[in-house]
């Protein structure tokens, strides 16, 4: 039997539980992958979302190139879909092509899994790029990567 004190203790742990529930998962931030080796690469997504609805801004490339642009996503089932314009390339903003993206939260990272014919694949694992703070390197490369600017012996 539940005493006073012990009801409105269960009554403010069951409002916290359910509040928790309802919030869902959130993308909102600035979203960062670096890589020290090889090709350079690198990610940016900076989110903001009201509700199940976001947007923002993106760039990703290489030491030899990338592209940038805008974006806006909707959340779905804990997954944030993505839809891309472009600065340069193409689709050209303000023309939004289809959900080509989306994005998975994993404890403290954001998981970018690509779109590759009719199925998505992990693309990149992003972290949060909070100011002050330096955002954790991937050093992993592939030998033929890490060495590609290195002179080949003929």
């Amino acid at each position: 039997m539940l005493t006073g004190c012990n009801r409105a203790a269960a009554a403010l742990l069951t409002l916290l539980l359910c509040s928790c529930a309802s919030a869902g998962v959130r993308f909102d931030g600035q979203w960062s992958y670096q890589q020290s080796c090889g090709w350079n690469h690198t990610a940016n997504l900076d989110l903001a979302g009201s509700g199940p609805s976001y947007t923002g801004s993106w760039d990703d490339g290489t030491r030899v190139g990338g592209d940038s642009g805008k974006l806006k996503g909707e959340l779905r089932d804990d997954k944030l879909f993505l839809q891309f314009c472009s600065d340069t390339g193409t689709p050209a903003c303000p023309s939004y092509g289809e959900a080509s993206a989306y994005l998975v939260r994993d404890k403290a990272t954001v998981v970018w899994y690509r779109k590759f014919g009719s199925d998505y694949k992990p693309y990149l694992t992003l972290h949060e790029a909070k100011a002050g703070q330096k955002v954790p390197s991937d050093d992993q490369c592939a030998d033929d990567e890490a060495q590609d600017d290195e002179p080949k012996d003929n």
